[in-house]
């Protein structure tokens, strides 16, 4: 599901010029055919145009093994400082070997944006939402009257199915939550379905 026009929404600014905002999501449904599922979201800001490096964008991609986190923001820039030390990792862990190979034999120097600052894994990544209350709260992008009750309320819902979601992962610490709280939950013939672990181990 991409949004259109595909070269993203362009937000304006106070002092007319734009900020430009890259949305995309990837879905299906899940497992058991009922709920859908966000399998890969990206999302962009870029000065003027969406072309070139962004100011920032917050990537997710449930398909994603290995290191690297699968909800991450990255945040280009010219420090050479922080290039240089990503480059100072040499080849003590696995991304930083591969790093150190693509030095090697394609001659490209460490980045800023190769590092993905993790954000929450699977279910406590940051929404749509919360980006856009960044670009109006902090970038002064110009919006209607009464934005922030649609953003909390939206947020809100997001929120709530990304509790459910959880609860399905995770159904007995569900379960001894709300038995703390004075519940009486009646667990299913045969106990609680296994827990899935990948929305706690992943980064």
């Amino acid at each position: 599901m991409r949004q259109f026009p595909d070269t993203g929404i362009p937000l304006p600014l106070p002092d007319d010029e734009v900020v430009t905002l890259v949305v995309s999501y990837l879905c299906a449904l899940d497992t058991a055919g009922v709920h859908m599922r966000v399998d890969k979201s990206t999302f962009a800001v870029y000065f003027g145009p969406a072309a070139g490096i962004p100011l920032f964008r917050y990537d997710y991609d449930a398909t994603r093994g290995g290191h690297l986190p699968r909800a991450h923001l990255q945040v280009p820039h010219d420090r050479q400082d922080l290039a240089a030390v990503v480059s100072l990792a040499g080849d003590a862990t696995p991304l930083a070997r591969k790093r150190t190979r693509d030095i090697t034999l394609k001659g490209r120097l460490p980045r800023p944006d190769d590092l993905h600052f993790p954000v929450g894994g699977d279910r406590f990544r940051p929404a749509l939402e919360d980006v856009l209350q960044i670009l109006i709260d902090v970038l002064g992008v110009r919006a209607q009257v009464g934005w922030r009750n649609v953003i909390i309320e939206n947020r809100r819902e997001w929120r709530t199915k990304q509790l459910k979601a959880a609860t399905r992962d995770h159904p007995a610490a569900a379960a001894a939550a709300l038995e703390q709280l004075g519940y009486r939950v009646q667990r299913p013939d045969g106990g609680h379905p296994a827990a899935t672990d990948r929305s706690l181990n992943d980064i």
